[in-house]
């Protein structure tokens, strides 16, 4: 059985993958001349199924979570996920993409998800973050595991 400090660095691990998936760059209001350039990334977005990645991330990640705490009930989490909106989280990603890429460059993305290769790519790419996410947690998990250990074994309480 998991003692509470594992649950709360599994937990952490969720929390920070989550982070580092979408993480938000808070900046002021877009100004009106960068317009064209927000919907661009919001094309971009939707090619790419952003919307559909997210709703799985967290499909993924509360599964993941209700392990951790098994007499949480279902409808607890199905309350959690209908709070989810996977457009505004869109709309922050939409902010790291204007931070990172030039209109060029996205224009460029958008021709690429448009070819062959992008919808493919995007196709696979939610079996890939499945699979990674499943590996990264075990991963996550052993590393954990190692942690605690050398913290008693340096005497540590945990």
């Amino acid at each position: 059985m998991k003692t509470l400090s594992q649950k709360i660095l599994g937990l952490f691990f969720v929390i920070t993958l989550l982070l580092s998936i979408a993480q938000p760059v808070f900046s002021a209001e877009t100004p009106q001349t960068e317009t064209t350039k927000i919907e661009q990334i919001e094309e971009l977005l939707e090619l790419t199924g952003s919307e559909d990645q997210y709703v799985q991330i967290m499909d993924l990640v509360i599964g993941s979570v209700k392990q951790s705490f098994p007499d949480v009930p279902d409808t607890w989490w199905e309350k959690f996920l209908a709070k989810v909106d996977p457009t505004e989280l869109d709309a922050l990603v939409a902010r790291i993409y204007d931070k990172y890429f030039t209109i060029e460059e996205i224009n460029a993305l958008i021709e690429f998800n448009r070819t062959p290769v992008g919808q493919a790519i995007n196709a696979k790419m939610p079996l890939v973050m499945q699979e990674s996410f499943i590996v990264g947690q075990a991963w996550g998990q052993n590393l954990a595991e190692e942690v605690l250990q050398e913290l008693k074994a340096e005497g540590y309480t945990i």
